[in-house]
């Protein structure tokens, strides 16, 4: 890839990068890896480790470390270039639906759990009922899961963004 020059962020751009990171650390998202996202969102180029490192101000192995976490989630997409060995990564265009899709995956295995320890309860007791209202919570979840997918899908048909 041709060499670039030196990237500078504007302090709203900082503002919105922190805000995005400040949110997703909320979740349990390291905050670098909110700051990575954030920054993923609002460049329109895929950058390297070692710019988003000076981008953010951040350590290289802190940045290689959220980069994979970003990956495996579905948040950022890895992109190379032929003749250049530097990996690049941006904003994965199939982010929205990534996150839909794995919050998904998810509720089955749980769903499993509660119906196993369901078996070692009394019908009728306190806690029987507790893992009860838990899958219904989880059902209701699903649905809405699959709705909001379903929903996102016909959004990206309709733009033809995929």
């Amino acid at each position: 890839m041709a060499q670039k020059k030196m990237m500078i962020l504007k302090a709203s751009q900082q503002d919105f990068i922190e805000g995005i990171a400040a949110v997703y650390e909320n979740y349990s998202i390291p905050r670098i890896g909110g700051r990575i996202f954030g920054l993923s969102l609002i460049m329109g180029v895929p950058l390297s480790a070692e710019e988003l490192s000076g981008l953010l101000q951040a350590s290289r192995s802190s940045i290689s470390t959220n980069i994979r976490s970003l990956i495996v989630n579905g948040w950022i997409d890895k992109v190379t270039f032929p003749g250049d060995r530097v990996d690049y990564f941006r904003f994965s265009p199939k982010a929205w639906e990534s996150v839909l899709e794995h919050r998904l995956k998810e509720l089955q295995p749980l769903k499993e759990i509660v119906e196993r320890g369901q078996e070692e309860l009394t019908a009728g007791s306190i806690e029987y009922g507790q893992l009860e209202d838990m899958k219904v919570w989880l059902a209701i979840q699903q649905h809405y899961q699959e709705e909001m997918l379903k929903a996102w899908r016909r959004y990206l048909d309709d733009t033809q963004r995929r």
